[in-house]
């Protein structure tokens, strides 16, 4: 397949940050969209029909709010202050739109159903669907544009509203055993997004690692986690049983699944080819598939068994959709390393968060700071902050803990009140307020610092006596940082686990029902509107993993 690409402007497709016009400049329409491309690509006329059908036509069309567009030129919207640690928050001078698609060509179509494509209906893949038990609670009437129709459930779980880049399907950047300065290509330990498609809520999952050779949706593998059948008795003291990497084995289905393979996944792009078949428009990105993408009962199970862990960043469309999100160069204009975010209620920027006034919110890429960061970058917010961030759905109903990561190296920690629920208006407090200022051995305060009492201790060569320690954590509500990213800026720092001030708090647990939203509220609970609530990442964990009477929990 000819790869194609349109450029508007200069249009950049790596992860460094976007070139952006000057506010005065006036703005220009863009070239072609994702909906007139699907409307002329020669290889998705199939899918071209459902997106019709469902009525997403116009979705797919956005590419920039002239609302904000107008409020930045007139000059309505204004960079926060400067950071008491780090720079003033230049705001975005955009708020672009932006959709990746996964689609099936023309020719698996064809394949499974025995006809042309020109010939498929949009009915022939309803009743394709149909008998092969894909979304069985949808209706199957003609009302395509209704998200409980199963047409509808089908195409839009192909569609994400973020704009993914090949280069930004993943994010490569401080795994363990990699930097991203000197690792290149040399990837290690498996690197998975979580997205929330269009349509219900629900999970997409992306993945690459050092054995998979590209990028995969919902690939399932086991890993050598130093748990299960790859403990050390279990695996002979085979070395390489808890370097978390890929064992070559798959797990076992869970339900009802496409096919006896489905665990292997979906390949996106094959890092064995120079060249990747894709096609690239000013919104958004359209990616070939070889097989059917399905949200069936064996990867919502699969979800919903698994540790799903998610940079904060990649809960915020606008983050990537704007060039803001892990850039690997300075941004061009304004602050080099720091954006800030307008508290207006005429121009939010964000859709999935929502920040009253008086909080001033910061985004920090935090580029060769070598933070103790996921991924290396962190949202920082300062003032009488109160905002409400809409959480990524469950992928099946069960009990999760809600867990949130903190780095605890700094004297500015806060403290900070915590809400949780379904009703966006009516949330509940968690309990006690969170103090950001703990660590494992250390609490830091401006005056100097206390020893902390929680029961950290540094690893051992005795997986058991790391196990009570991180029994005894737990018990309080702690727990060690991931191992899987690295505090420092080369591919052998530190582990997140490793430091004493990288800590998870268990923030609440609970039975979540899947398809529904949540919402996560945080008061500044201080007088001293200097002092930071730091955000970086979250994780949904379930009891299959956290209540495991067989398996304990992975250090990773």
């Amino acid at each position: 397949m000819k790869q194609k690409t349109y450029i508007l402007l200069a249009l950049c497709l790596a992860v460094s940050t976007v070139a952006v016009a000057q506010p005065d400049e006036p703005m220009e329409e863009p070239v072609v969209t994702l909906d007139q491309e699907l409307r002329n690509a020669p290889d998705y006329t199939v899918f071209a029909r459902l997106v019709e059908a469902c009525g997403l036509n116009e979705v797919l069309s956005q590419w920039r709010d002239e609302a904000y567009e107008q409020a930045v030129r007139s000059g309505q919207l204004e960079d926060l202050p400067q950071h008491p640690t780090e720079q003033i928050g230049t705001i975005p001078l955009h708020r672009n739109y932006g959709y990746t698609i996964f689609a099936e060509t023309d020719v698996v179509w064809e394949a499974l159903l025995g006809k042309s494509a020109a010939n498929i209906t949009v009915e022939d893949v309803k009743s394709y669907i149909t008998a092969h038990g894909l979304y069985a609670q949808a209706t199957t009437d003609n009302n395509y544009a209704d998200p409980n129709n199963i047409i509808n459930q089908f195409t839009t779980y192909h569609i994400l509203p973020e704009k993914l880049s090949p280069e930004q399907l993943v994010f490569h950047y401080n795994e363990n055993g990699y930097y991203w300065k000197t690792s290149g290509m040399n990837f290690t330990i498996p690197v998975e997004e979580f997205y929330q498609t269009l349509g219900l809520p629900r999970l997409l999952k992306i993945y690459e690692s050092r054995e998979s050779m590209g990028i995969f949706l919902n690939r399932f593998p086991e890993l050598r986690n130093g748990r299960g059948r790859f403990t050390a008795a279990a695996s002979g003291g085979d070395p390489n049983r808890n370097d978390y990497h890929e064992s070559g084995d798959f797990r076992p289905l869970i339900g009802d699944a496409l096919s006896a393979d489905e665990n292997l996944g979906i390949m996106v792009l094959d890092r064995t080819q120079e060249e990747h078949p894709y096609v690239s428009v000013v919104n958004g990105f359209i990616y070939p598939l070889q097989q059917l993408l399905a949200y069936t009962e064996n990867v919502q199970n699969q979800l919903g068994t698994q540790r799903l862990r998610f940079d904060v960043a990649s809960l915020l469309p606008e983050m990537m959709n704007n060039g803001l999100r892990r850039p690997l160069t300075q941004y061009s204009d304004g602050s080099t390393l720091t954006r800030g975010f307008p508290v207006t209620q005429d121009y939010p920027y964000f859709e999935r968060l929502t920040i009253e006034p008086g909080s001033q919110f910061y985004y920090m890429s935090g580029l060769d700071r070598g933070w103790s960061n996921c991924q290396g970058d962190e949202f920082n917010v300062v003032g009488r902050y109160d905002f409400t961030l809409q959480l990524p759905p469950v992928p099946k109903n069960g009990e999760y803990e809600l867990r949130f990561g903190v780095s605890a190296s700094s004297w500015a920690r806060g403290i900070a009140q915590f809400f949780i629920g379904s009703d966006k208006e009516n949330l509940q407090a968690t309990g006690l307020p969170l103090d950001l200022r703990i660590g494992g051995k250390n609490r830091r305060f401006r005056t100097g610092n206390i020893v902390s009492n929680i029961g950290w201790s540094q690893d051992v060569d005795d997986d058991v006596q790391n196990r009570l320690v991180d029994l005894r954590l737990y018990e309080r509500g702690y727990m060690k940082g991931p191992n899987a990213y690295l505090s420092g800026a080369s591919a052998t720092a530190t582990p997140l686990r490793s430091g004493e001030w990288c800590l998870r708090r268990i923030v609440w647990r609970g039975y979540l029902e899947a398809g529904k939203t949540y919402f996560l509220r945080v008061k500044n609970s201080m007088n001293d509107t200097t002092l930071q609530f730091y955000m970086d990442y979250i994780e949904w964990c379930p009891c299959e993993v956290y209540d495991n009477p067989s398996t304990p929990e992975d250090i990773w």
